[in-house]
């Protein structure tokens, strides 16, 4: 057999043996199979329409356009094409990632990722389908173990990227990055490359290109340790809130206050520190979806608030909630939503390169990354606007700053007292005010 076709088949038997583990899918499913043109996407909808012909499923291709991108168009002609070659049904989702970071105060990659997965879902029930696939892979998997590492998380972070997630599966977690390189090289398949997943702005990007190959030279084969360790955190984590569960079986009643819950703090206090800690966190959870996200010391201080100890008040705010201790009791409240004074100009990062939405200044600010050279061909279109020219800068003006001496991320924000700039050519500072 042929070397290349080898390893195409490999790599389609590993993914069927996944599938069939974490029963992922079912012969004769319609399933929306998110495609972005790249090698792991583009490996998964081949591998689904073509490499496992006895599953026949009819999968429907979805390229997610974020709006941050001018190629986007390009890349989804492209996608287009391949997913009619393969077999697939092809649709084309627009979506606007800067207008939502703008609107919610999200990260550039929070808010794509949020609008990703519900345009997918929006395709999903247009075509009735039953499944969502995506392309994480194996060493998408270890990333995430150490990015979760990094943040100081436990198991349940360092339990990574699930293989099945409600109607999300992921069949590609059992093969590696390299693999799905591997399996388009061998069926004669190209795929696209996105220069943003190099960017050193994102962790992410260090990680894949810094980190992981430091890792390797001390360790080979890390990326399949981590994620084993992955799926080892993930069973026990099952595990540990199979006895959260229990444990708060029958303690949780309404709270006086309406619309919380309290708990008995003698009974918190006594519960196993692994198991109260998660309890604090589930309480938290049922009481307002926002609280997910409680730090460790936010759980500490609800549990010495449990025993009595503290001796800072009978209150702790936690952001989305509020736990109160009343006559030994806890009581988790949904804290009420937080109101922007009138005027307010909250920060919002600028994607670089990308288009960001400025909600407050009813703006969007586009950037672009420029050799000198390039630069030089703009000509006078590339002159940064100055004040005190007699006039408004015109719709669309341009700024240019020497990305070698700025230090990312950049934020926009909207004047403050006391500021001031000092424009290249311009002899010492200027007020704010006159920008």
């Amino acid at each position: 057999m042929e070397p290349a076709k080898r390893i195409a088949e490999e790599v389609a038997r590993r993914v069927e043996r996944h599938i069939r583990r974490f029963a992922m899918l079912s012969p004769g499913e319609r399933v929306v199979v998110g495609c972005s043109g790249g090698a792991d996407s583009t490996c998964l909808l081949h591998v689904l329409t073509q490499g496992l012909p006895k599953l026949g499923l009819e999968c429907v291709a979805v390229y997610v356009d974020h709006g941050l991108r001018p190629e986007a168009g390009r890349e989804a002609q492209w996608v287009e094409e391949r997913a009619r070659s393969f077999g697939a049904e092809f649709v084309l989702e627009r979506v606007d990632v800067p207008a939502r970071a703008g609107r919610t105060g999200e990260s550039v990659q929070e808010a794509a990722r949020a609008l990703r997965y519900a345009a997918l879902a929006r395709v999903k029930e247009r075509f009735g389908a039953s499944r969502i696939a995506v392309g994480h892979t194996q060493s998408d998997q270890a990333e995430t173990v150490l990015l979760q590492l990094l943040r100081g998380a436990g198991a349940r972070g360092l339990s990574g990227i699930p293989p099945v997630r409600g109607e999300i599966v992921r069949p590609l977690l059992c093969v590696g990055r390299r693999e799905t390189e591997g399996y388009c090289r061998a069926a004669g398949i190209d795929w696209l490359e996105d220069p943003s997943n190099r960017s050193p702005k994102y962790l992410r990007s260090r990680v894949r290109f810094e980190l992981m190959p430091l890792l390797e030279s001390l360790r080979p084969g890390v990326e399949a340790r981590l994620a084993a360790a992955a799926e080892i955190l993930r069973d026990e984590d099952r595990y540990l809130e199979e006895q959260v569960a229990k444990a708060l079986e029958g303690r949780l009643r309404p709270a006086p206050e309406g619309g919380g819950l309290a708990v008995e703090g003698e009974a918190l206090a006594r519960m196993p520190v692994a198991i109260a800690r998660r309890a604090v966190r589930a309480i938290a959870a049922r009481v307002s979806e926002d609280a997910r996200g409680l730090s460790l010391s936010d759980v500490e201080a609800v549990l010495a608030l449990a025993q009595g100890k503290g001796g800072g008040g009978k209150r702790l705010e936690l952001g989305p909630v509020c736990v109160v201790r009343e006559y030994g009791d806890l009581h988790f409240l949904a804290a009420p939503p937080a109101q922007e004074p009138r005027g307010s100009q909250t920060p919002v990062e600028l994607a670089v390169p990308g288009r960001t939405a400025l909600p407050w200044a009813g703006a969007i600010v586009e950037a672009s990354l420029h050799s000198a050279a390039q630069q030089a061909a703009l000509g006078e279109a590339g002159k940064p606007f100055l004040p005190g020219a007699g006039h408004a800068p015109p719709r669309g003006a341009l700024a240019v700053m020497d990305w070698e001496k700025l230090h990312p991320p950049l934020v926009a924000r909207g004047r403050r007292p006391g500021g001031w700039v000092q424009p290249a050519g311009v002899k010492g500072r200027q007020k704010g005010e006159g920008w």
